[in-house]
């Protein structure tokens, strides 16, 4: 039961949740939606399920490491210009407390391998159904002079970009692991590629050719990595030529969007000098933005880590930069041993959780609000777990 709730919300209700009614209450009480519905579900049979059973793993360094974080996170309210009303503290349920609560079910989920390949295989599905979503409307607006981007169900064509990119590492592990059907695999990875491509994201293409290059070599599969590279060049010759796709990789918009990026950059290092230890609070970097850039706006530095070191000082952006570091040196080591010899199974993982990180860390250097985005970090923890619960399952 568990697992069902568990595969329902993250893999079906976190993609589809805006397509199915909510209930209006009225001002001052929060909407219930399909998916907040299954994660109350889910933590309150989770935790009846480990007050009895008593089977609960938690004594894990990285497990640790996301309590600091979010601690840290949760406690800079207190010297931050906001409060601990009723909205923060839903907000912060919704951001922080539900990805901890994913990340630490999936690592107990994840000790049986059959749960994780039950994971993969859905979460690919979701990510096919998405593509499939994300193709028909830019096939659509082709038909009109409009210059358009795909979304799918996000109002934002990088939320689903990013959201595609986190489930190829799982859609190669089930493909390779010959859990679906061969066509239906290369159908699929065929619809998410496309699918990326017509969001028109930078990040999402770039982030998709690191995957796919990433995977090649840690599988050392150099004659694959030529025809991607081959693959890549022809693919790119064919969208250059529509304007809306060409336009978003011209020099002069890439050159200005790194200028703009930089001085964020800067100003959030700025403002971390003036508080380095604890930084700035909760949304100091928002709350600051005016000092630097002389607008009456508040916006985030659209750079996960900076956000973070202006916004926690040095007691958040230690534990946080943890969260990446260590399964990601975990994963190095294990390939580097051959301990994968004697278990395939953490092999495979290992080369997952590395070609989910990196992307993950490159998305997040040009994406602040992918700091407390609900469903990319529940993707991201999620894969994660599935590394570390293969290294540490009985």
């Amino acid at each position: 039961m568990i697992l069902f709730l568990y595969i329902l919300m993250i893999c079906y209700l976190s993609m589809f949740n805006e397509l199915l009614p909510k209930t209006s209450f009225g001002a001052g009480i929060p909407d219930l939606d399909a998916f907040r519905i299954a994660s109350y579900l889910l933590l309150l049979g989770t935790m009846f399920h480990w007050s009895i059973k008593k089977d609960i793993r938690f004594l894990n360094k990285w497990i640790f490491a996301l309590v600091v974080f979010y601690t840290v996170v949760f406690a800079s309210i207190s010297w931050s210009n906001l409060s601990y009303n009723k909205i923060m503290l839903r907000n912060l349920f919704d951001s922080t407390f539900i990805p901890f609560f994913i990340a630490l079910l999936s690592y107990n989920l994840f000790q049986k391998e059959s749960n994780a390949k039950i994971y993969a295989i859905n979460i690919s599905i979701a990510a096919f159904i998405l593509s499939l979503i994300s193709i028909i409307q830019m096939l659509l607006a082709l038909s009109t002079d409009i210059e358009f981007r795909a979304t799918a169900v996000f109002a934002n064509p990088n939320t689903l970009a990013i959201i595609l990119v986190l489930t190829i590492p799982c859609l190669l592990y089930v493909r390779e692991n010959h859990l679906v059907p061969k066509l239906y695999g290369i159908l699929s990875t065929i619809s998410i590629v496309t699918g990326i491509i017509c969001t028109v994201s930078r990040k999402g293409v770039i982030t998709m050719i690191l995957v796919f290059c990433l995977h090649s070599i840690l599988k050392k599969q150099y004659k694959r990595l030529i025809y991607l590279i081959i693959a890549g060049i022809i693919v790119g010759a064919v969208v250059s030529n529509f304007t809306v796709i060409s336009g978003r990789f011209e020099r002069t918009e890439m050159t200005g969007a790194f200028e703009s990026k930089w001085e964020m950059t800067y100003a959030g290092l700025k403002m971390f000098i003036k508080s380095p230890v604890y930084g700035l609070g909760y949304e100091g970097y928002k709350d600051h933005y005016h000092e630097y850039f002389f607008k009456n706006a508040r916006y985030d530095a659209h750079n996960m880590f900076i956000t973070v070191l202006a916004n926690f000082g040095i007691i958040g952006l230690i534990p946080f930069l943890y969260i990446f570091i260590k399964p990601l040196l975990e994963s190095v080591k294990l390939l580097r041993s051959k301990i994968y010899d004697i278990d395939g199974h953490k092999y495979k993982m290992a080369i997952l959780c590395i070609t989910t990180v990196v992307p993950f860390m490159f998305i997040g250097w040009g994406a602040g609000g992918l700091l407390f985005s609900q469903i990319e970090t529940s993707l991201f923890y999620s894969s994660i777990s599935l590394f570390l619960a293969a290294i540490t399952k009985d």
